[in-house]
């Protein structure tokens, strides 16, 4: 730094200072860090080829800049600072110049081996113990590591086992800790597994047992200390189940021992083990007994073997051969019994005198007690039971039978007596009143031997069932306004049997329907038959018909006739109302139409109610028979027919063909009908209400009936249309409008 001071006078003579000063800086290096920074904690082991990823001199010279313009030079020197894998350094220091200045930096690149080394534990690994329950787990016999790698290093191999833990199934378990470690101190572990298996042992529980023949043994259970137990060489009747190891079974009476062994689960190397067993079988007693009777049947009483009664006998055991006969037929008692005998005889008889034996079975101890009894033979007699149809002669049967499930015995015979008589129709007994019964071998009687009970028979005489004919149908026909009539035999005839038969006589129920009511109509005349001790024997029914008198018509109803007809059980008019009166209409308005045809009523007017007043409901009116009736506009005594008015007539007619007028007058030439009914239907067709206008003219007749549900404007009602046979019901409304057709209800 320069300081000038500078003095100047000025024209008056007055002395001035002024002071300059200056500086020159030095040359300046600017440096500007780019990434010069130390790399550390590389994991791996020393190189010197880490230098490469230090700055080089370049990168380092462009980190800097100098104030002066001169050139920058920058030089390096490497130094390694430390060389063990497990922790090195290598330091890079550079020098930088520009002629003027001179400044120093350094970078650094350190590490070391931080990798463990790898290896394989071996398997898992078992051993037997030895014979002095010593055992071997030297790596000899369970193995060694085979695979350790390092990446920097030899690494060293190490191990460590723990304790034995004995577990519950006898065997011990070691487990062994393998460590492998490199240079730097870094290390892996894995253990293995060694199962130490102990000494093989077999026991049989029982070893020993004795049992009575028939019974299954005591399983024969078999343990042994990881084993396998060796499947056995049994007696007959025995047998072995591997999975739970047990030996079961039934044995014949003796004495038996067999061996069981064992082996080691992995190698027979480890040992192996036996077991003696024995079992007993001792024999069972048996008591053969028998305390049978038999039934007489004339020969000797011979019992089989399979007959007699074993108590403790084996089950499953069959005594099938011998048997046992008695030296006579005769009822009584036949004994073999010796409490002594120790042995099951194959054939002996038994007689009064005793038995010898010839045979023995080997699993029993036995003992006989043996009775044979014949008993008298139960035999029931019945008289023959006979009948016949009424002759005025007796019936006599002097047969008989033995009743099932009785029988005389094969070697005898009888003879017997059997009296009894019937005359009349009826029953009477056929009595059994002797017999004798005789052994056909020899001449002996053996009347004795049978238990005798005797059945009565029956002697039935029947009733006369044929040849008794009524007489033919009468149909009277009751004279106009008679509703009863008495009818008398010259009015049905008499009943005839064909032949006659003396000592019988005939009767009739006429009593009993007289008189005959009208309302019925038809009536069944009985006729019975009987013989001279007035017992019924047949009868007969005769028909006898009352024809209805003729209905009569209505005259003067407002000014007009109808006709009337009886259809069946129904009279009709034969006419539709033709009454000027409510809501009604001639066919299209035309007069003419209503003379033919008669007028076209709507419901309400037909029933006699307020019209449209869908709830209302029609008055009825009692008839005759105690059933309702609703008159509407029809004459008094006449109604609005019922739906089931309707159903009568329809079924009655049979067709509506029949129920037609058989006129073009009234009908279409091709809807005309046969008529016959007297009905006279004529197609007056119906005014439809809902679109207002008439329709089927000579082509249907519709007609009302009282039936309607309250509440609803929608009416079923009847018709007799061209494409049905019989009368249909089809829905409309109460305002339409169609003809009426009374019906008589008193």
């Amino acid at each position: 730094t320069k300081t000038y001071t500078f003095t100047y006078t000025d024209c008056e003579g007055n002395t001035h200072d002024w002071t300059y000063t200056y500086t020159i800086l030095p040359p300046v290096l600017t440096f500007t860090n780019n990434g010069l920074a130390d790399i550390e904690n590389v994991n791996n082991c020393y190189s010197p080829n880490y230098v490469s990823q230090l700055k080089t001199d370049a990168q380092v010279k462009a980190m800097y800049s100098s104030n002066c313009g001169k050139t920058i030079v920058v030089e390096h020197d490497d130094e390694v600072v430390k060389s063990d894998n497990c922790d090195w350094k290598i330091t890079r220091t550079f020098t930088i110049t520009d002629g003027c200045n001179e400044e120093s930096k350094s970078q650094s690149i350190s590490g070391g081996d931080n990798t463990p080394p790898t290896f394989t534990a071996p398997e898992a690994a078992t051993v037997c113990r030895n014979a002095d329950n010593t055992y071997d787990i030297s790596t000899d016999v369970t193995g060694t590591v085979e695979d350790a790698e390092d990446n920097c290093s030899t690494p060293t191999i190490e191990y460590s086992d723990a304790d034995p833990v004995v577990n519950a199934n006898g065997t011990q378990t070691i487990v062994r800790t393998w460590k492998v470690t490199d240079a730097c101190g870094k290390f892996t572990e894995h253990q293995q597994t060694i199962t130490v298996n102990p000494l093989p042992t077999i026991t049989a529980t029982p070893a020993t047992q004795t049992i009575t023949y028939g019974d299954a043994i005591t399983p024969v259970v078999l343990s042994s200390t990881f084993s396998n137990v060796v499947a056995p060489t049994l007696p007959d009747g025995l047998t072995y189940n591997s999975t739970t190891q047990t030996i079961s079974g039934k044995l014949p009476a003796g004495d038996y021992t067999f061996t069981v062994n064992s082996v080691n689960d992995i190698s027979t190397e480890c040992g192996s083990a036996e077991q003696l067993v024995e079992i007993h079988v001792q024999k069972k007693a048996l008591t053969i007994t028998l305390d049978t009777t038999k039934v007489y049947d004339g020969t000797p009483f011979v019992v089989s073997a399979s007959q007699l009664k074993y108590s403790g006998l084996v089950n499953g055991d069959v005594i099938t051969t011998g048997t046992i006969t008695t030296d006579d037929y005769w009822v009584g008692d036949y004994t073999c019994t010796d409490g002594s005998f120790t042995d099951v005889y194959a054939d002996f008889k038994a007689i009064k005198s005793g038995f010898g034996p010839e045979s023995v079975t080997k699993n029993y101890n036995v003992r006989f007690d043996v009775v044979l009894r014949i008993v008298v033979r139960p035999l029931e007699i019945t008289a023959k039971s006979d009948n016949k149809v009424f002759d005025n002669t007796p019936l006599t049967n002097s047969g008989y039978d033995f009743t099932s499930g009785t029988s005389l015995a094969s070697t005898d015979a009888a003879s017997v007596t059997v009296e009894g008589s019937q005359f009349y129709v009826g029953s009477s007994y056929n009595t059994v009143t002797a017999w004798q019964i005789m052994h056909t071998s020899e001449p002996r009687d053996v009347t004795a031997c049978y238990a005798v009970e005797t059945k009565k028979g029956i002697l039935t005489v029947n009733p006369i069932q044929e040849g008794f004919n009524c007489p033919a149908m009468v149909i009277i026909t009751l004279p106009e306004g008679t509703y009863e009539m008495t009818v008398t035999t010259e009015q049905t005839g008499v009943a005839t049997l064909v032949p006659a038969v003396s000592g019988t006589y005939v009767t009739n129920n006429l009593d009993e329907l007289n008189p005959m009511s009208a309302e019925v109509g038809t009536y069944t005349v009985i006729w019975k038959l009987y013989d001279a001790d007035d017992n019924f024997m047949t009868s007969c029914e005769q028909i006898v018909k009352l024809q209805y008198a003729p209905c009569e018509g209505v005259t003067d109803y407002h000014g007009h006739d109808y006709g009337a007809v009886r259809i069946g059980y129904q009279c009709w008019l034969t006419e539709n109302l033709r009454w000027a009166t409510g809501t009604h209409t001639a066919y299209n308005g035309d007069d003419a139409n209503a003379d033919k045809f008669g007028y076209l009523y709507s419901w309400f007017t037909a029933v006699g109610v307020e019209e449209n007043n869908v709830n209302a409901v029609p008055a009825t009116h009692e008839a005759a028979d105690g059933t309702t009736y609703v008159q509407g506009i029809c004459p008094p005594g006449w109604a609005v027919p019922s739906r089931n008015d309707v159903e009568i007539l329809d079924n009655t007619a049979g067709d509506v063909s029949f129920l037609k007028e058989p006129s073009t007058l009234y009908w279409l030439p091709s809807y005309v009908g046969v008529g016959g009914t007297g009905f006279n239907a004529r197609g007056g067709g119906m005014y439809n209400s809902t679109v207002n206008r008439y329709e089927d003219l000579m082509v249907n007749y519709y007609f009302w009936e009282s039936d309607h549900t309250p509440g609803t404007n929608v009416i079923i009602s009847p018709a007799i249309v061209y494409y049905c046979d019989h009368i249909i019901h089809i829905t409309s409304l109460t305002s339409d409008r169609k003809s009426i057709r009374c019906i008589k209800k008193q």
